[in-house]
């Protein structure tokens, strides 16, 4: 029995230990990223259009905000939990070796410039490939990307592991990486990227247009957020957000 209880005991002890080892800045963005999934879950929030990555709506209404949002929320248990993970040992190392301060302006500068790049890219090829601009993308990924380049370049390590299964020289980790994402987005979520694209296809014409309705319906003396619920419960139609507002009341 005794050896049973301390196996027992060994694993709470040793978890404990691993979370003490996280650097701070890196285990505060886990438990942030954590943290807002599992709200997101309590309350039932799915909007991801609202914060995700948006190309037209950050052109449209300069909404940079998303530039940070976008990189916070993760779309299902899996995306979150996989992120975090790649994203531990990533962080605990470059912020050892950089320090909190520096490791927290990295991240804020990766988010920045990966989301201007993926903006001008979205905006060169939009004739030939207009969805491009109307694409939501949510998620850490892009960051932790950024992150393994320059981890492996400052640590030097020759080779890395991928899940444990095989090694590949460190400067194609990247690259297997986003292979393996791309696959796992096409597999296990081709649903929710379907919903989510489906979402984020309003163009900003169609914005324009919401808020133009939106200020008409304020101006017959509806209340705002009331209105605003009834116009998107309408998808748009004003006539019908008017006789949804009227049956409130």
């Amino acid at each position: 029995m005794r050896p049973n209880i301390i196996t027992e005991a060994g694993i709470p002890t040793r978890l404990n230990q691993w979370w003490s080892s996280i650097p701070f800045i890196t285990s505060g963005v886990v438990l942030i990223c954590g943290a807002i999934y599992l709200a997101c879950l309590l309350i039932g929030y799915d909007s991801y259009v609202e914060i995700c990555f948006l190309p037209s709506a950050v052109a449209s209404h300069f909404q940079v905000y998303r530039f940070y949002t976008s990189v916070l929320f993760h779309g299902s248990l899996l995306h979150v939990l996989f992120n975090m993970l790649a994203l531990v040992p990533l962080g605990t190392e470059l912020e050892r070796i950089m320090g909190s301060v520096r490791l927290l302006f990295l991240m804020f500068l990766l988010a920045t410039t990966n989301a201007i790049l993926h903006l001008t890219i979205a905006f060169l090829v939009v004739y030939p490939v207009p969805y491009l601009v109307d694409e939501c993308t949510i998620g850490f990924s892009g960051v932790i990307f950024s992150m393994i380049v320059i981890e492996t370049s400052l640590s030097g390590v020759q080779s890395r592991s991928v899940f444990g299964l095989f090694n590949v020289p460190a400067k194609w980790y990247s690259f297997i990486a986003c292979i393996d994402v791309i696959h796992f987005q096409f597999t296990r979520w081709h649903t929710v990227a379907n919903t989510v694209r489906a979402d984020a296809t309003v163009t900003a014409d169609q914005v324009d247009t919401f808020d133009e309705e939106l200020k008409k319906l304020v101006g017959m003396g509806f209340e705002k957020t009331q209105a605003e619920v009834a116009l998107a419960a309408a998808d748009g139609d004003p006539n019908v957000a008017i006789e949804i507002l009227m049956s409130q009341q």
